[in-house]
């Protein structure tokens, strides 16, 4: 026969198990919800014939504007490739940093080798 500390330990391992599996579950089932909840829906597709069409055409009424942006664009880029070429800077010095072995301490303690 089983004494009752042993059948008594059982149940309480049984008991003890199936609640964590269940709270496993139930945290499971929360997750899955708001995957389900927060999925990103699905945009239809944009036709990108009428954007082409529009850049083919040419400048319209804001164009000059956007014309100016670019040509700024297009000079700091200019300057800024023209610096860089000019510039020659030296590589970057690296150092390394050394320490000094530990104390006798760390050593009779095979701290460090």
């Amino acid at each position: 026969m089983l004494s009752g500390d042993f059948v008594q330990g059982i149940y309480v391992t049984i008991l003890g198990m199936g609640l964590v599996f269940t709270a496993l579950g139930v945290l499971m089932l929360i997750i899955m919800g708001l995957q389900w909840a927060l999925r990103e829906k699905q945009v239809p597709a944009i036709e990108t014939m009428g954007f082409s069409a529009v850049a083919a055409e040419g400048p319209t009424a804001e164009g000059p504007d956007d014309e100016a942006a670019v040509a700024a664009i297009g000079v700091a880029l200019a300057v800024w490739k023209r610096r860089c070429e000019q510039a020659q800077l030296p590589p970057p010095k690296t150092t390394v940093v050394t320490f000094p072995a530990g104390s006798e301490a760390w050593r009779a303690f095979s701290r460090l080798s």
